[in-house]
């Protein structure tokens, strides 16, 4: 009797080591480029002269998110935008800072991928002008 408990107590090791060796590295999330914002029109067919506009908001929350909020918010003066998010997370202060500026300006907001149409603003062929063209990308449930 003492065999077999020694002889399963060795199995159940040597499994034990062949599963550990085995077992997938962990995912590590990439970090993402810090928060922008962006005044992006939709160029779809058919939507001139009225396309609708939004401010894509995409990257990780930082200390200096909310202040970059506020200046286009404030350059866009009582034009009252949508607000498209993606984000991974970040600074949990700046991230209810940006909750409470966007309560209190009464901005819709959804979650949602911006896809730009023609270049990604931060790229380097890309003009520096203050309007960029793309769709909101919704999110769906399966997709999480």
């Amino acid at each position: 009797m003492k065999t077999f408990a020694w002889t399963l107590v060795l199995v159940l090791l040597a499994i034990g080591d062949a599963i550990a060796q085995t077992a997938p590295e962990p995912i590590m999330l990439q970090h993402a480029p810090p928060m922008g914002f962006i005044v992006v029109r939709s160029n779809a067919p058919g939507c001139e002269p009225t396309c609708p506009e939004w401010i894509s908001a995409q990257g990780h929350i930082e200390a200096g998110t909310p202040a970059l909020l506020k200046a286009l918010l404030k350059k866009l003066g009582h034009r009252k935008l949508p607000l498209v998010l993606n984000s991974q997370g970040g600074e949990t202060e700046a991230a209810m800072a940006l909750g409470h500026m966007i309560r209190a300006g009464g901005l819709d907001t959804m979650v949602a991928k911006t896809v730009f149409s023609e270049c990604a603003p931060d790229a380097k062929a890309c003009g520096l002008d203050d309007l960029h063209f793309g769709i909101a990308n919704p999110y769906r449930r399966s997709l999480l």
